[in-house]
């Protein structure tokens, strides 16, 4: 997995050797200057960095995600634990919220400051292997393809979706 970040400086890598690294894209030579992350303890599956560019987030095959500084490589607090290995994590646009998909079936929101999750799963079905904001939606919608569930009413809009086909829905379209 890897990523960029806004300002395009950094690129954020996952790796099977467990480790996540940031390489500094600006720097003459980008390998000296990386910054390795050390703290899974099994194959990273996703990284995503905050809009803000401060913060990484990490997915892995251990069954966590975990938040790092982005300027020190330290880890931000103990990891986000799901029940089964965590494909993917992505940021809320004003970085507040980060959102997890695993194969135990769940999507979470996560609050990045308290690292506590922030209400029950979002859903429980087969493995979701992915998970994104929306920045244009003005509505919460999560997408997947087997049903939906309530967002929380001050959440930004989010997916999440399984190998197959997705269906999106809106707040509205939910009681």
């Amino acid at each position: 997995s890897l990523t960029i970040s806004s300002d395009s400086r950094w690129l954020a890598t996952g790796s099977s050797d467990n480790t996540a690294c940031l390489w500094d894209l600006k720097a003459v030579n980008p390998a000296a200057a990386s910054i390795k992350l050390t703290g899974h303890k099994d194959q990273v599956y996703a990284v995503a960095i905050g809009p803000d560019d401060r913060w990484l987030a990490t997915a892995s095959r251990d069954k966590t995600a975990r938040l790092w500084d982005a300027a020190t490589g330290e880890p931000r607090g103990e990891p986000l634990i799901h029940n089964e290995l965590v494909y993917d994590v992505s940021f809320s646009p004003d970085g507040e919220t980060l959102a997890t998909a695993s194969s135990d079936g769940t999507a979470r929101l996560w609050d990045t400051v308290t690292r506590q999750s922030r209400d029950k799963p979002l859903i429980k079905h087969d493995a979701l292997t992915a998970v994104s904001f929306s920045q244009h939606r003005p509505r919460p919608a999560l997408s997947t393809s087997l049903r939906m569930t309530t967002l929380p009413s001050n959440g930004t809009p989010i997916s999440a979706s399984r190998a197959s086909s997705s269906s999106m829905y809106s707040r509205a379209d939910v009681s």
